[in-house]
């Protein structure tokens, strides 16, 4: 992935549902590089999850921004207070680190 800076954002036009619940409105625009990247989440087509091999093991990289009031999301639920997010975030960090499956 490559980040152009740390505040190079983007916002849906409105939140867009993560795999299970959960919603994002604004994330991180960072285009894959060219090669191995694999994306194991997405949100309105965008990737909000994706890893790749490095030296022995793999890295990982949430795109999705914890940002946005209740106002913003409606009646979405923002991720980060989604009762699923623990577990996601579990999921992402055994993928990101090599240990489970592959997304």
């Amino acid at each position: 992935m490559e980040v152009g800076g740390a505040w190079q954002l983007k916002r849906f036009e409105a939140p867009q549902a993560l795999a299970g619940g959960g919603a994002v409105l604004w994330y991180h625009d960072a285009p894959a590089k060219p090669g191995e990247v694999r994306t194991a989440l997405e949100a309105g087509g965008t990737p909000m999850f994706a890893w790749w091999p490095y030296g022995k093991g793999r890295v990982g990289v949430f795109l999705g921004a914890a940002l946005g009031g209740a106002e913003d999301f409606g009646e979405a639920t923002p991720f980060w207070e989604w009762d699923g997010w623990p577990d996601l975030v579990e999921r992402m960090m055994t993928i990101g680190g090599g240990a489970g499956e592959e997304g």
